[in-house]
């Protein structure tokens, strides 16, 4: 093998470890918009701002009871029962919840 077939062989390797590397990362859900932070000021900050621009809201007291809770611990910044699934990928698999881009549900 000459050294110019060594180097095409090289560069098609490195093609194809780059391609499958971005589709593990695609498939496993790296967000390359957050730079994989996952402080909770970073999400309560984007939350916020998500849902000011959205319009969608409720008052707190039609609320259910239960919400209660969760609407502390969320003020109070935790903790949260699944805590460990925080700034984690979302994949609505049930297709329960519309239809949004990859990051929309974090």
């Amino acid at each position: 093998m000459s050294t110019g077939e060594s180097g095409k062989n090289r560069t098609i390797l490195g093609s194809i470890v780059g391609a499958v590397v971005v589709l593990a990362a695609g498939y496993f859900g790296v967000d390359a918009a957050t730079g994989g932070d996952d402080s909770n000021d970073s999400h309560a900050s984007s939350a916020s701002s998500d849902i000011s621009a959205s319009g969608d809201s409720c008052a707190v007291d039609t609320l259910p009871e239960q919400a209660d809770e969760i609407i502390d611990a969320i003020l109070d910044g935790g903790p949260f029962d699944h805590g460990d699934h925080d700034g984690k990928h979302f994949g609505n698999y049930e297709s329960a919840l519309p239809s949004e881009n990859s990051s929309y549900y974090r």
